[in-house]
Formats: structure tokens, C-alpha cells, sequence
């Protein structure tokens, strides 16, 4: 293959070489994967809440009980964002996808074979450290391996798989539910995990950045293969060190990153607080409202496939929109839209369209926060910041489903419980609006 201008003498750093030369088809599948990877992890942890209301009614739930069920997979998922995914800075991005995919699929499994809340929500908490730590590792995967000008559409692309692993994973639930039992839904979950696997072993490479700045003894023997799948010529030598490295941990709170970090970190939980309420509580609110389960389950598809569309719709603006500028916008509609889900009639084509718009505002608000941690961060820090961020933004997630379960035990009705669950995200939105400068890494 013809080498790209990129590959001059004068581009002796292969991620200015990578940064700024089209993309690769090596480049394009190692992307999709990643669009795969995040599908997985929309079934997986929306699994629960396609399952929520026969879980309810088998073991007896009540309202605060489920709520707690609900949340016991945010809350792995909260503490596989802050441990493990750390951790990829460390040992690499591809051997910590590789364990958390691990991880998921037996969660997923002894899921199935649970007899009671106790024993299910442990294993959901199991579940949900190894979605955390993929969820995570994923979105500097989808950064690190594509040039600048197409990060905006690789985190669409890898943020799409979500909402749409939901949308499928939701479609087939209600058939496994109505036809099998809740059980069905986590060993197809499973499944789908465990056969993964060897797809992740076989495209996966480790990351450049982890390669460059790691620099174990054959560091740029690996880094020359990586560049010659990705169609370019080898360098001679790995640019230098950094010096005066620290941890990373300790760089994101640096004096230079401390404020951008707590501000970001502090939109991620009020956000989240707003966007797993949703996803967690929509199915149980439907059948409240008085639809059968399985349509509850279908509408809560078409808000996952309403996710998939904004996400597509992200990636084309924010190739001539500023993302950060979407995502406050965003952040403001998801607030809205979740006090129209909750005063909107129990009618049909009014309930799909509410939940539709919330879908869709979700999906471009997480995608927003994704572009303006890629922003926030250079790559020496990204996947300890992301995971910072979106692991403590978890906190949110976990309480989201936790509070609304315990207002609705109070004997608050939908619309009471919406509007308060919403102020989060407007709260959210006024902080991302005054957050500090914003500035784009070279890598």
C-alpha cells in the first residue's frame, strides 16, 4: 500500500501519523467493534429493566425494594469504572476489555440462576463492574484509533451500539419474557457475551498511546505493526518520554485539570441521576400506566432505537457543530423531556412520543459528555479521566433508580416523580454551561 503524506520523515510520532491520515479499514473494523462492544453493554445492563416487572411480581418486590434492585447493577457498574478501568492506563486497553467482557458474561449467567433479591442483586453488582470497566475503556478505544477529524462519528458509531443493543436486546426480551420466563433474558445475555469474546482476541490491538507511553522492551516492534495494518511506514524510534510524569490520577487533579475535572464529574452524576432513572423505571412506569408488559418492553425499545437515531444525528453535527455546544442543549431537552414523560396522558402515540424525545436526548447528552472528556483530556490521562468521570458520574446512575423507587413508595405519582428526577439534568446543564475552557488535544 501506497504510504500517506503522513508518513513523511517529518511525522516521526505515530499518533500525529494516525491523528491526521485518513482512516483505515484496520481503523473502520477496530471502530465498529467497539459499536458492537457498547450493544453489548446496552442489553446487558438494561437487562434487569426489561425484566423488572416479572422479577416484581416473583419475588414480591415493592416499589423502594425494586428501586434498590434496579440500582444494584449501577452500582458495580460504578465500582468497575473507578477500579478497573483504571487500570487500563496501567496494563492495557485490550487485556482490561478482555476481563471485563469475562466478568459480564458470567454475571450474566449466575443471573439466571438467582432465587431471590439477595442473590441477585450481588451478582448484578458483578455484572455491573465488568459493564463499568468496558463502558469506560470503550470510549478512549473509539478515540485513540481514529484521526481527529472523525472522533466526533467514532464515539457516535461506538456510542450507537448502546441504545441499540437495548432496542434488540428489549425486542427479544419481551418474546423470551412472554414465552419463557426472566430467566431466558439473562442466559441469552450470556450467550451473546461469551461469543464475543473471540471476535474481541482477534481485531483488537492494544492502543497506541498505551504502547508510546508504557514503553516496555518491544514497544516499537508493536507500534510498527500496529502502523503497518493501519497502511503506513514504520518509524525508526518512539518519540521521547514525557518528563516529569506522575500518576494519573494525581494529573487529574493537577493544578491544570482539577477544576475541569470536578466540574465534569459533577454534570455526569446529575445526568445520570436523570438518564437511568428513565431507563430503569420506564418499563414498571408503562405498566402502571396501564399497557401490558410487553408492549411496556416494545415502547422501551423505541426509546433505545430513538438513542440509536440521536446518536447518528451527533455524529454528523459535531463535524461542523462544536459537540460541547450540542451536549448543553442536550442535557437541557433531557431535563424537559422527562417532565413531558411524566404529565404525557397514558395514550398510546403521546407515551412513544415522550418517550422517544427522552431516548433520544439521553443518547446525545452521554455522547456529548464523551466528546468533551476527549477534550478535556490528553491521551496520557483520557481513559483514567474518562473513567473518573463517567465512573463517579455511576453515583448518579446508581441513585437515579434508588430515589425514584423510594418516592414512589412515599406514594408520589409519575408526574411528581418525573419533575423532581428532572432538575437533576437541568442543574447539569447550567454547570456544563460554566465550565471551564475547553481545549483540543493534539492526540
Amino acid at each position: 500500500m501506497t504510504p500517506t503524506t503522513a508518513d513523511t520523515a517529518t511525522a516521526t510520532d505515530p499518533r500525529d501519523i494516525v491523528a491526521h491520515a485518513p482512516m483505515s479499514g484496520a481503523q473502520k473494523r477496530i471502530i465498529a467493534l467497539t459499536s458492537l462492544i457498547s450493544a453489548l453493554d446496552g442489553f446487558d445492563i438494561l437487562s434487569i429493566t426489561f425484566a423488572a416487572p416479572a422479577l416484581g411480581r416473583e419475588f414480591g418486590l415493592d416499589s423502594a425494594t425494586l428501586g434498590l434492585l434496579l440500582s444494584s447493577g449501577l452500582l458495580g457498574m460504578l465500582i468497575g469504572s473507578l477500579t478497573l478501568a483504571s487500570l487500563a492506563d496501567i496494563f492495557g486497553r485490550r487485556p482490561l476489555v478482555i476481563a471485563s467482557l469475562t466478568l459480564m458474561g458470567c454475571g450474566m449467567l449466575a443471573s439466571a440462576f438467582s432465587t431471590n433479591f439477595e442473590s441477585l442483586a450481588i451478582v448484578r453488582i458483578v455484572t455491573g463492574i465488568g459493564i463499568g470497566s468496558m463502558a469506560v475503556i470503550n470510549n478512549p478505544l473509539a478515540i485513540e484509533f481514529a484521526n481527529l477529524r472523525s472522533r466526533g462519528l467514532a464515539l457516535s458509531l461506538m456510542t450507537i451500539g448502546y441504545p441499540l443493543g437495548g432496542m434488540i436486546g428489549g425486542l427479544v426480551s419481551a418474546y423470551l419474557i412472554k414465552v419463557f420466563a426472566w430467566e431466558a433474558v439473562f442466559l441469552f445475555g450470556a450467550s451473546l457475551t461469551f461469543a464475543i469474546l473471540p471476535l474481541v482476541i482477534w481485531i483488537l490491538p492494544e492502543s497506541l498511546e498505551f504502547l508510546i507511553e508504557k514503553r516496555s522492551d518491544d514497544a516499537l516492534a508493536r507500534v510498527n505493526r500496529l502502523l503497518g495494518r493501519f497502511g503506513h511506514a514504520p518509524i525508526h524510534a518512539l518519540p521521547p518520554p514525557l518528563i516529569g510524569r506522575v500518576t494519573a490520577y494525581r494529573e487529574i487533579f493537577s493544578a491544570e485539570q482539577r477544576s475541569t475535572t470536578i466540574m465534569l464529574t459533577s454534570v455526569a452524576v446529575l445526568s445520570f441521576i436523570t438518564i437511568y432513572f428513565f431507563l430503569s423505571w420506564q418499563p414498571k412506569l408503562l405498566v402502571e400506566m396501564g399497557f401490558s408488559p410487553s408492549t411496556a418492553v416494545t415502547i422501551a425499545s423505541m426509546s433505545s432505537l430513538a438513542g440509536a437515531l440521536g446518536a447518528i444525528a451527533f455524529g454528523l453535527i459535531s463535524r461542523r457543530i462544536e459537540g460541547f455546544k450540542l451536549a448543553v442543549g442536550a442535557v437541557v431537552m433531557l431535563g424537559l423531556s422527562n417532565i413531558l414523560f411524566g404529565l404525557v396522558p397514558p395514550i398510546l402515540p403521546f407515551v412513544v412520543c415522550a418517550s422517544f424525545i427522552a431516548g433520544w436526548s439521553g443518547s446525545i447528552a452521554t455522547l456529548g459528555m464523551s466528546v468533551t472528556v476527549a477534550e478535556a483530556f490528553p491521551g496520557r490521562m483520557r481513559a483514567t479521566g474518562a473513567g473518573f468521570m463517567f465512573g463517579t458520574g455511576r453515583v448518579g446512575s446508581a441513585l437515579g433508580p434508588a430515589i425514584a423507587g423510594i418516592l414512589l413508595s412515599w406514594g408520589l405519582d409519575r408526574a411528581q416523580v418525573c419533575v423532581i428526577i428532572a432538575c437533576s439534568a437541568l442543574t447539569a446543564s447550567l454547570l456544563l454551561a460554566k465550565s471551564p475552557h475547553r481545549r483540543r488535544p493534539r492526540y
